[in-house]
């Protein structure tokens, strides 16, 4: 997503969520779009200083026999990140579009979307978290694939 579209969603998302201003917020990438096609975790990225998060999921392409996936974000306390690894739970998430299938969950669960099975844009808010995070996922079904990218506003 470029800084333009990225500053656009940090708005959008103040309004939804009621939060992160757009001046003095921080939009990163946590995974660049690609084709996933295996239960798989993303690399870690530095977090500290951060204190609240909004993290979009845009799933853009499915292909497969009952393909799904279920995605959330993990996190670790160490220093340096990635001796323990946490599963992470959200404050809220909510499907902006949806083509096929996938549920959100309410406050506290861990699956920004879980048994997606087509293109959707997600967004979830977070407030706690270690010193790093990294993307997680679950894909099944027969030749699954799914192509999605993960990106974060941060303040």
């Amino acid at each position: 997503m470029r800084a333009p579209l990225r500053r656009t969603a940090a708005l959008c998302l103040t309004v939804l969520f009621g939060c992160l201003p757009v001046m003095g917020s921080t939009a990163f990438s946590i995974l660049a779009s690609s084709a996933q096609t295996a239960t798989a975790q993303g690399g870690t990225i530095a977090v500290a200083g951060i204190t609240e998060m909004i993290v979009t999921l845009d799933i853009s392409a499915v292909s497969g026999t009952t393909p799904q996936l279920t995605f959330y974000l993990q996190t670790s306390p160490d220093t340096p990140c990635g001796s323990r690894w946490f599963d992470l739970p959200h404050e809220g998430a909510v499907i902006l579009s949806s083509g096929a299938g996938g549920d959100t969950t309410p406050t506290g669960y861990r699956n920004i979307v879980t048994q997606v099975s087509g293109t959707l844009k997600a967004v979830a808010r977070y407030r706690i978290f270690g010193q790093c995070i990294r993307p997680a996922w679950v894909i099944s079904g027969t030749t699954p694939s799914f192509t999605f990218q993960v990106d974060a506003v941060g303040k």
